[in-house]
């Protein structure tokens, strides 16, 4: 009989998944190193997932998506653009702080030419994308040449470089903080007007 896979050797592959890839990069984490670093055999990786590629994007559909379903809940509850953009802003900095790892695991995954977005992701994101738009346009306060694309990399993408550059210690020394937050609301409001 085979015993089910225990919720916490499930987390503690999604948290060792999470640590490789933001200190390695996705070349370097390997199942072998996961298993190590989660102290759970290769096996019970490879019961779960495929590879590593698909343990990857399992991954990244959870927490890219809890982003994603961010932003979708406040483009439901506001007809401001920046308020949907300010309350984005401070629910992914305050994620930042609390789960650097899944931020960093994500951004990684979205810099590496190696991975590609499934397509419903992206049919996803074009559609929310021109919600927000009509939105803005409607509400002067994005541009009519605005592009899904542009609004994607302007919103999401920019933070996550910013968030992960921050995390490394790349320019300076400390935490996230209601000033970084307030610069990045002006700077992705002026850039989409």
């Amino acid at each position: 009989m085979v015993r089910p896979i225990s919720d916490e050797r499930i987390e503690a592959i999604k948290q060792a998944t999470y640590k490789l890839v933001a200190e390695q990069g996705i070349q370097s984490t390997s199942v072998a190193k996961i298993a190590i670093e989660a102290h759970v055999s290769k096996g019970i990786i490879y019961k779960l997932f495929n590879g590593k590629h698909e343990l990857f994007e399992s991954l990244f559909a959870e927490s890219f998506f809890s982003i994603f379903n961010l932003l979708e809940k406040e483009f439901e509850k506001h007809n401001c653009v920046k308020q949907i953009i300010e309350i984005f802003i401070h629910r992914l900095l305050e994620r930042a702080s609390k789960e650097p790892e899944i931020i960093i695991f994500v951004h990684r995954l979205l810099s590496d030419i190696t991975f590609k977005l499934p397509s419903e992701y992206i049919k996803n994101m074009i559609t929310l994308g021109e919600k927000i738009i009509a939105k803005g346009i409607k509400t002067k306060e994005i541009s009519t040449n605005i592009t899904s694309e542009m609004l994607y990399s302007i919103m999401i993408a920019s933070v996550l470089q910013f968030i992960n550059t921050r995390i490394q210690g790349n320019f300076c020394q400390h935490d996230l903080n209601n000033n970084d937050e307030l610069i990045l609301v002006n700077i992705i409001s002026k850039s989409l007007n």
